[in-house]
């Protein structure tokens, strides 16, 4: 279900850089092709993140998984002979993060974690909302779930979000619209982690339902307009930057202060615990239910 298509190949040749040997997955079968995958960790621009190919779909990075660590630049840099998404762990402690590359990073308080397609060259909020979207059966493809989250947040027309730089780019609305979800995913996890227990309660489930929080608007949201979470939080975020404001904590209590909007941390139990069942059926079974709102 969650095998990513192959994008690229290049022949497996000595002269690969030692950091990329580390990171190769299945090197006893040369007959394979050789996937390269290079980029940015963006949240701001995260420094010591791992970032790895998640070869057996659990959002986690495992022992014989190609990963790397995020330079003082953001950059990562591996190669796999399984192709599948590129996951990256942000882990208090030891991942910091900075709004320049370069820059001196500050400690994060929270862990979470971003996704994307393999071929991608920034992963980033914005691919972690499609590329989980597409693997709960919200959207047909990444395609769709693009231009979904494109609309919600603003996200200039035509935009490659696969390959989209929107810090470096100066784009503000894009900026600070996706350093919320990145924290709203973070309170989701929370959330879920303190409600949701049992076996059904894995890393996996946990990590996709918290970002199910953001897309799906069974579970977050508007109820009265039927507008997800992510939508609220563009909408928020496109008045407040119109109008000259781009403080991320007076945004984000304004989207907590708002009455008419559930957000990431007043989702109740029994909600979160039908998402996490959810989650984990269409993980096991490879087929969407439609009961939080993933497409049948």
């Amino acid at each position: 279900m969650k095998a990513a298509k192959k994008i690229s190949s290049l022949p497996f040749v000595l002269t690969a850089s030692a950091a990329l040997l580390v990171g190769i997955s299945g090197c006893s079968d040369r007959n394979r092709d050789l996937v390269e995958a290079s980029g940015l960790a963006i949240d701001h621009y995260l420094l010591q993140a791992t970032v790895c190919v998640d070869i057996n779909s659990d959002k986690q990075c495992s022992d014989n998984e190609p990963r790397d660590i995020t330079d003082g630049s953001a950059r990562f840099s591996l190669g796999t002979f399984t192709p599948a998404p590129l996951v990256v762990l942000a882990t208090p402690g030891i991942t910091t993060q900075s709004r320049e590359q370069g820059g001196v990073g500050d400690p994060i308080e929270r862990r979470f974690f971003l996704t994307a397609p393999l071929n991608s060259s920034t992963v980033t909020p914005l691919t972690t909302l499609v590329q989980v979207g597409v693997e709960q059966g919200i959207y047909a493809d990444f395609n769709t779930g693009a231009i979904a989250v494109s609309q919600a947040l603003n996200v200039p027309f035509d935009t490659d979000i696969q390959n989209y730089d929107y810090l470096s780019a100066g784009d503000v609305k894009v900026s600070v619209a996706s350093e919320i979800i990145g924290g709203a995913i973070a309170d989701a996890i929370a959330n879920i982690e303190a409600n949701v227990t049992g076996p059904t309660a894995t890393t996996e489930n946990i990590l996709e339902t918290a970002v199910k929080v953001l897309i799906d608007p069974s579970l977050a949201g508007n109820s009265s307009t039927g507008s997800s979470l992510m939508e609220e939080i563009g909408d928020a975020v496109d008045a407040a930057v119109d109008a000259g404001l781009t403080d991320i904590f007076i945004i984000e209590k304004a989207i907590e202060d708002d009455s008419s909007i559930i957000s990431a941390n007043d989702v109740d139990q029994a909600t979160l615990e039908a998402a996490v069942e959810e989650t984990n059926t269409v993980n096991v079974t490879g087929e969407a239910t439609g009961a939080t709102g993933a497409s049948a």
